[in-house]
Parts: structure tokens; C-alpha cells; sequence
């Protein structure tokens, strides 16, 4: 019964170590996209931090889609949505200080 008992716990940790590792290799992969996003001058934010133009234009605008990620260029003043679709693809859509779809 000891044996068992110990088998059983060891197993058991030997899985939580092999979960714990693959669970760290996704951060570093959100760091290469969020590096990627800050080159071509856009830096990931928070609804929050938009202004309420842009807030209530991805609201009215793009209601039904999940929003992905949110980057703003201040340069540009630009502010980038990535939106996924029901189908489960990514759109992405730049809007201006007012709101407006715009054209890169």
C-alpha cells in the first residue's frame, strides 16, 4: 500500500513539473509579439486608456467581435484593434483620433 501510495505521488509530481514547463514557454511567445507590435511604433494598451471617441466607435462600430489586442502609435495618433471573428480569424482594423477607419 506504501508503494502505491508513493508511486501514485510521484507520477503526480512528475506531472505537475512537465505542465509547469510548458506553461513558460508561452510567456516568452507574447513577448515576441508584443516586441513586434512596439517597431512599427504602436504600444499595446488598455480600453481604458483610449479616448472615449475611440472607445465608443469600436463599440458601436465592431459590437459582436472580441477584441484581441489594442495598440496606440502617439506619433500617428493611430490606434490599432485586432479583433477575432466567430470563425475564430484575426481582423485587424486602424482607427484614427476620431475614430475613423483608416488606410495604411
Amino acid at each position: 500500500m506504501k508503494r502505491f501510495f508513493l508511486s501514485t505521488v510521484m507520477v503526480i509530481g512528475f506531472c505537475a513539473f512537465c505542465s509547469a514547463q510548458n506553461s513558460q514557454a508561452n510567456p516568452k511567445a507574447v513577448k515576441a509579439t508584443v516586441a513586434i507590435t512596439e517597431e512599427d511604433g504602436y504600444k499595446e494598451v488598455k480600453m481604458e486608456e483610449l479616448s472615449t471617441t475611440v472607445q465608443e466607435a469600436i463599440k458601436n462600430n465592431y459590437a459582436g467581435l472580441k477584441i484581441a489586442k489594442l495598440a496606440y502609435n502617439a506619433e500617428k495618433k493611430l490606434t490599432k484593434v485586432t479583433f477575432l471573428t466567430l470563425t475564430g480569424e484575426e481582423k485587424v482594423v486602424i482607427l484614427d483620433a476620431e475614430g475613423k477607419e483608416y488606410k495604411e
